[in-house]
């Protein structure tokens, strides 16, 4: 299964839409719910979003499993896992996944953590997590050479600041939910929120 490579940037073109797809829905929902669909700005708002949504995971992705290889696979396997995790918490239970909730999960005990085993939990993770993880990990690329990835992460940079731009009648909406939006965004907003936390942590002491 999987025996033939593909190049790394399809590779991680496939690895950004699915986890657009599988774990940003409430994202895209809050979104949805909150603006004006049926205006310009407001299609302009959520569409630049999925396109910075996939771009970001573009960027972020290709510069990892260039460098770590393999380590940067068992890590994206490690994200999908907690993700579907997190997304079950947020679409049950209205969890966000701030700072505050990134300490508190940090100093969970055992315990405590059991007590929110329950049987959607674990269809969550079958299904979001453990099968498109092995999905993911079977799928073989090829790196690229040094000069194309360079290039094509330049690439990438640019049409992330180019869609930023596009978008700027709606940053003073962005700022205004930022905090929520900064929540519920996979897999950036509880490892984000988790640096933020030790960091805060690391100050007070």
């Amino acid at each position: 299964m999987f025996k033939r490579k593909i190049k790394l940037p399809y590779y991680v073109l496939i690895v950004s839409v699915v986890n657009v797809l599988l774990y940003n829905l409430p994202f895209f929902a809050f979104v949805r719910n909150n603006i004006e669909l049926n205006t310009f700005n407001g299609a302009l708002l959520l569409s630049s979003l999925v396109l910075t949504a996939i771009l970001l995971n573009l960027f972020l992705f290709y510069i990892g499993l260039y460098l770590l290889r393999k380590v940067g696979k068992w890590l994206l396997v490690l994200f999908f896992n907690l993700n579907a995790i997190c997304v079950y918490f947020i679409t049950n239970l209205g969890t966000m996944m701030d700072r505050s909730m990134m300490g508190n999960v940090m100093q969970t005990n055992y315990e405590e953590a059991s007590s929110f085993l329950s049987f959607s939990l674990v269809l969550y993770l079958i299904f979001l997590g453990i099968l498109p993880s092995i999905l993911i990990y079977r799928l073989n690329y090829v790196r690229v050479k040094l000069k194309t990835f360079l290039l094509q992460t330049f690439i990438l940079l640019i049409a992330l600041i180019t869609v930023s731009y596009i978008n700027a009648p709606n940053w003073l909406w962005i700022d205004k939910n930022s905090k929520k939006l900064g929540a519920i965004i996979m897999p950036w907003s509880y490892v984000i929120n988790t640096i933020r936390f030790y960091h805060n942590k690391h100050s007070l002491n």
